[in-house]
């Protein structure tokens, strides 16, 4: 009896040996307190410096890595830090890990050959270190390691990434990957004390960079949280349910997500299991797969039995694995599972995708960027895309049609630092010259809840558009109404990129870069939107981006009769676009017929009042209205015998909301319209 209780000892702790080790899970993500720039932080390596580790440094808490004390480390240039702090040579030449011939006792965050340099552009310069922060309060510090503006050794400002590694006194770690641009071929992971244990993710030793293409934004950073422990033989949790924002009825809904496998064994088959309600578990057998342990491997699912509902609502969505390679049971039941919400609502709208351009004339990778754009969209169906372009104030001097909005909507609303770049719907971002048939359909055929429509009218100098929204759901309070004015077609900005004409190109937004606030998006409640902009001054070409022209005082409008206008929604948190909408101009060249001729509206736009003018051919019954975008009267102010000759009719607008009308003259059978702008 003895032997067996000790030979079940031995059994247990030598599987319990077997089992620690660090497993990890992505996530998407940062929030304060960790910044990218903090202050208070320590630099310990400057540039410039290659292929150099730096002096020892002290962790400010007690800390384990494998299960053993650590109290100081070194960090190298080449991305990773090391707590065998005897090394005294950086190795700059990357692999797959575990391996005995890489640093030991290491964390990789993003082992490459890299380099510090600092980077200067325009009149800023941006440093380039290895810096040590800490944040939080005792027991719950976290010490970063942060790598800023880290380069590919063998390019100087091509080649840039920002990463981090955060060491949490309560135990256990991440690395962050915050933004890059350009070509690595990096490994992140970890190494044992002598290199016979160890881990890295996906695509090791040639990973990209993660996080954001070109610009830092928190919430795009790829974060790996490296967990260490017993890790049982079988252990999956599904790490991420896609789902659209909702659906129609009687719409197949697919239950797709991603499944992590964080057990120590490679998954060759499982059961994928969702259940809607509480009720009847849906199940599908899963084979012919080869999901590797510990956080390394992920399997992407899409459940072949799709959800449907004939009624609206919203229901309660659960996915979980089980039956691992057969019938083996999930080590750990408290990570299995995923929660998530599908909106069924009872109509769906077709979506016109927004295409936002930032570009230059100073651009020369901006030119094939905006023929590509050009040529996918001169190929899809009118009206299915919207297009707005930014002339930017960089490289070099930047574009004369440059404006403090224009600019603005690419720094400060997205947090973009390099052009060309291309946002559609404020999800996708990248290079305008990467766009592709796919990735236009795919986001166009995204179904919408917002029904939007716009037109405009050109008068001199002034352009009265109006607005009508309405949503099947509500919508947040951080929904804002954007109007860009745009020039067709302009031809005064050529600079150094060898373009001539450039198109849709903003020169002012309503009210400006930040929007407008739109009342009552509740579900089913229409909202109007009216306003009337008047360009001030007279035309003016800036010499270049860098020095631009007052809006308030002056245009770079080069032809009134060439503007267009674009309206969206867009939830200012989120950055996601609701729909978009080209505004319609009104046809102004409406033919007069022999009730009246000569017929003129003025003061045009209006304020308190307006007169119509024009001559009655024959004596008759003359009807004067106001009517709305939506066809709708707002106003008859005159329904009487008028004698033949020269009328003058003054109209009453003081009550009629700002925005653009047209004023039907009716007599029997024949009609003038002429538009008029209502501006208060």
């Amino acid at each position: 009896m003895k032997k067996s209780l000790l030979m079940v000892s031995l059994l247990a702790v030598f599987g319990w040996a077997q089992g620690q080790g660090y497993y990890f899970l992505k996530s998407k993500g940062t929030a304060a307190p960790y910044d990218l720039n903090a202050t208070g932080s320590t630099s310990v390596t400057a540039a410039p410096a290659t292929a150099a580790l730096s002096a020892e440094q002290t962790l400010p808490f007690a800390w384990n890595f494998y299960g053993t004390a650590v109290t100081k480390f070194k960090a190298s240039t080449s991305g990773y830090i090391t707590f065998d702090v005897t090394q005294t040579a950086d190795v700059t030449a990357n692999t797959t890990l575990p391996n005995a011939s890489a640093p030991k006792n290491a964390i990789f965050a993003f082992w490459d050959d890299l380099k510090l340099q600092t980077v200067t552009s325009g009149a800023t310069t941006f440093p380039s270190d290895i810096k040590t922060f800490t944040y939080g309060a005792t027991p719950n510090r976290v010490h970063v390691i942060q790598w800023r503006l880290a380069q590919a050794s063998a390019t100087s400002g091509k080649d840039i990434t920002y990463f981090a590694i955060r060491l949490y006194e309560a135990g256990d770690f991440d690395i962050v990957l915050n933004y890059g641009f350009g070509s690595f071929s990096a490994t992140t992971g970890v190494n044992n004390s002598d290199g016979t244990q160890g881990l890295n993710v996906a695509g090791a030793p040639n990973m990209g960079f993660g996080g954001k293409n070109g610009s830092y934004v928190a919430a795009e950073s790829d974060v790996y949280k490296f967990i260490y422990g017993n890790v049982p033989a079988y252990n999956a949790t599904v790490t991420n349910i896609d789902l659209q924002k909702f659906y129609g009825k009687n719409q197949n809904i697919p239950v797709k997500g991603t499944l992590v496998n964080i057990g120590a064994t490679a998954i060759t088959s499982f059961n994928l299991n969702y259940q809607i309600d509480n009720g009847a578990v849906v199940t599908q057998n899963v084979t012919g797969v080869n999901i590797a342990g510990y956080g390394a491997g992920s399997y992407d699912f899409t459940h072949g039995t799709p959800f449907n509902s004939a009624t609206e609502g919203a229901f309660n969505l659960v996915v979980w694995a089980s039956d691992f390679n057969g019938s083996n049971a999930d080590g750990d039941t408290s990570n299995d599972k995923k929660s998530a919400t599908i909106n069924v609502i009872a109509k769906s709208v077709e979506r016109v995708t927004l295409h936002e351009i930032f570009t230059s004339a100073t651009c020369g990778p901006c030119v094939p960027g905006n023929v590509n754009q050009k040529n996918i969209v001169d190929g899809k169906t009118a009206g299915t895309y919207a297009t707005v372009k930014y002339q930017q104030d960089f490289p070099g001097t930047g574009d004369p049609y440059a404006t403090n909005e224009t600019v603005a909507r690419r720094g400060t609303f997205y947090g973009i630092n390099s052009i060309p770049r291309m946002e559609i719907d404020g999800g996708w971002d990248g290079n305008a010259n990467s766009l592709t048939n796919a990735i236009f359909d795919q986001y166009q055929q995204i179904p919408t809840v917002v029904e939007l429509k716009a037109t405009y009218h050109v008068s001199g100098q002034s352009v009265g558009i109006d607005v009508n929204a309405k949503s099947y759901i509500d919508l947040p309070s951080t929904t804002k109404l954007y109007i860009a004015i745009m020039e067709k077609i302009t031809t005064q900005n050529v600079k150094s990129n060898g373009e001539t004409e450039f198109e849709h190109v903003v020169k002012k937004m309503h009210p400006n870069q930040n929007g407008a606030v739109m009342t009552s998006l509740k579900a089913n409640n229409p909202v109007d939107y009216n306003v009337v902009y008047t360009f001030p001054g007279s035309y003016k070409l800036a010499p270049n981006g860098q020095t631009r022209i007052d809006l308030t005082k002056e245009h770079s409008v080069e032809n009134f009769n060439n503007l267009e206008v674009v309206v969206w929604l867009q939830n200012t948190a989120t950055k996601e676009v609701y729909q978009a909408a080209n505004a319609v101009s009104w046809n102004t060249g409406v033919a007069e017929n022999k009730m009246a001729t000569s017929v003129n509206v003025y003061p045009n736009p209006a304020n308190a009042s307006t007169n119509v003018n024009f001559n009655l051919v024959s004596e008759g019954i003359v009807k004067i209205e106001v009517v709305n975008m939506l066809g709708q009267v707002v106003s008859t102010q005159v329904s009487k015998t008028l004698a033949p000759g020269e009328q003058n009719i003054e109209l009453n607008t003081s009550n009629i909301q700002t925005g653009a009308y047209l004023v039907n003259i009716i007599s029997g059978d024949f009609k003038v319209t002429k538009p008029v702008l209502v501006a208060h």
